[in-house]
């Protein structure tokens, strides 16, 4: 059993490091023990996106995800394993104690990115959403780090919530025309008057530069209502998740600097990312 979960980290570790995130960059700031723990979650998360990402139709899609949820409930119920991975993944969840809701709500998100097209109807929708794909990640992460799910749940689902909003904003345009998927809600985009071809009109129009600010300002007012609910009394347990907001908030601040405009592509180098985490993490 040791060998296979030595196996096991090293394969999450390998998909952690061939992904291009932001997210593994910041895994060095964690002691060993915790690292493979990270690289577990993250990888475990990379398989859920890929299933649903990858080419193929609806139904092979839903193939691949219930996969996944056959293979990570027989580790669950039954310690059966589908391969090492899930081996180093059970046992980052019995070493740190991990709460399983948050795997069960990934499944959701997961399933609600599976269509020929994603819309979202309000803003309730859209945090629900941020909160299957991303919230949920957080409060793994959190855990693993010591800090108890009802301390600290909505300090981690607020952090999801500014991080994924980040992704939505920067990522508009390409989300529409590669995928189909609107994550906007369609009362923000009503409120300014936006249509879906519009959002993809270049240059952009002025009601869909007005829409990006509105959207900027409702992320940064994420950010700072995760700032006000980290636990005071974990720190410490909580200079990871800072570390991660850090380089996801250097990313939001160039977009800021650019009026949120959508014309504007906004990149953030290794380094920068680097730096973001190292400042974050001693906040």
């Amino acid at each position: 059993m040791k060998d296979r979960i030595h196996n096991g980290y090293r394969e999450a570790a390998r998909i952690a490091r061939s992904s291009g995130s932001s997210f593994p960059l910041t895994f060095w700031l964690v002691p060993p023990v915790k690292r493979h723990g990270m690289n577990a979650i993250y990888a475990f998360c990379r398989l859920l996106d890929d299933a649903v990402d990858e080419a193929g139709t609806i139904s092979e899609k839903h193939q691949r995800l219930d996969g996944l949820q056959n293979a990570y409930t027989d580790m669950v119920q039954k310690q059966c394993f589908a391969n090492d991975f899930y081996a180093a993944l059970y046992d980052t969840i019995h070493r740190f104690t991990l709460p399983l809701s948050p795997f069960e709500e990934l499944f959701e998100g997961m399933t609600a990115d599976i269509g020929d097209a994603v819309r979202v109807k309000d803003e309730t929708a859209l945090w629900l959403y941020c909160d299957h794909v991303a919230g949920t990640v957080g409060r793994l992460v959190i855990a693993l780090c010591g800090v108890p799910e009802s301390v600290g749940k909505e300090y981690a689902i607020w952090t999801g919530r500014s991080l994924q909003l980040t992704n939505v904003l920067r990522d508009i345009r390409k989300d529409l025309s590669l995928t189909n998927r609107i994550y906007l809600p369609a009362s923000w985009l009503e409120l300014h008057q936006v249509s879906e071809s519009d959002l993809l009109t270049k240059p952009a129009p002025e009601k869909v530069v007005a829409l990006c600010q509105y959207v900027g300002t409702r992320c940064k007012e994420a950010y700072h209502r995760a700032s006000e609910l980290r636990p005071t009394a974990f720190q410490r347990e909580t200079r990871f998740s800072e570390a991660l907001r850090g380089v996801y908030y250097k990313l939001f601040q160039k977009m800021e600097k650019s009026g949120y405009h959508p014309d504007v592509t906004v990149r953030i180098s290794g380094i920068d990312k680097l730096v973001a985490g190292w400042q974050g993490y001693w906040n």
